[in-house]
């Protein structure tokens, strides 16, 4: 089940994703909340894309406390605003868990992949695509508009 809502210009989702905490944990808990990003302009404008991967550390209430790069695309500064913006929207997200007698996980890796299409480097008609997929994966896509 998925909600959405614009508040000042930013998509809000809300969702009950089910997710097993894997390992010790056989507890199932949900993503409760998580905001849209759209594509960051530095990045956009230089063509800079990868895959950023963030730990976050998460509160007893679910709430993201730390967000931590376990890898970066690169040094650049394009490279850089994609990774500032994964963290910004990583701390953003919500966990809860599907029963009371669970217990979230102290930390859950987040996966951001940032694209873009070919023809947007040089164009000023693209469009910013924020596409969660279930469980833990991000892609922010640059792509053309027609």
């Amino acid at each position: 089940m998925m909600a959405m809502k614009y508040v000042c210009g930013v998509l809000l989702l809300t969702t009950l994703v089910p997710f097993s905490g894997g390992g010790a944990l056989a507890s199932k808990w949900v993503v409760a909340h998580l905001e849209a990003m759209e594509y960051p302009g530095t990045a956009a404008r230089s063509g800079a894309e990868g895959t950023v991967i963030l730990e976050c550390k998460l509160s007893e209430d679910g709430r993201v406390d730390k967000v931590e790069v376990v890898r970066a695309p690169g040094t650049s500064a394009g490279h850089s605003a994609l990774v500032k913006a994964a963290k910004q929207n990583a701390s953003t997200w919500g966990f809860r868990m599907l029963k009371e007698s669970g217990m979230l996980p102290e930390t859950v890796r987040l996966t951001y992949e940032f694209r873009v299409d070919s023809g947007c480097v040089r164009s000023r008609r693209c469009v910013s695509r924020f596409t969660y997929r279930f469980p833990d994966r991000v892609t922010v896509g640059l792509e053309r508009w027609e």
